[in-house]
């Protein structure tokens, strides 16, 4: 298990990560729910556009956690002139 003060620290870095996704989903529901007396086509159409957003941010958020393990692994190392290198 995780003791208090780490665990504490997880879900201080985490809380808001998912915060952010929460609120992101409630966006495309209330897209959903607005965009539903529409028609077919537009409810069609806020569906693709949800997907393709979180295509978006998951290839952003893929490339950013790559980034960072690169970043930290060379600072650890000390070679911190190299860190911004791919």
């Amino acid at each position: 298990m995780v003791d208090g003060p780490r665990l504490r620290r997880i879900l201080t870095l985490a809380l808001p990560i998912v915060a952010g996704m929460v609120s992101q989903n409630v966006l495309n529901l209330v897209d959903t729910a607005m965009v539903g007396t529409l028609g077919d086509a537009a409810l069609a159409a806020v569906g693709l556009g949800g997907f393709a957003n979180f295509m978006f941010m998951a290839l952003i958020l893929g490339v950013a956690t790559g980034v960072q393990v690169m970043s930290a692994r060379r600072k650890g190392q000390g070679l911190v002139s190299q860190a911004a290198m791919p």
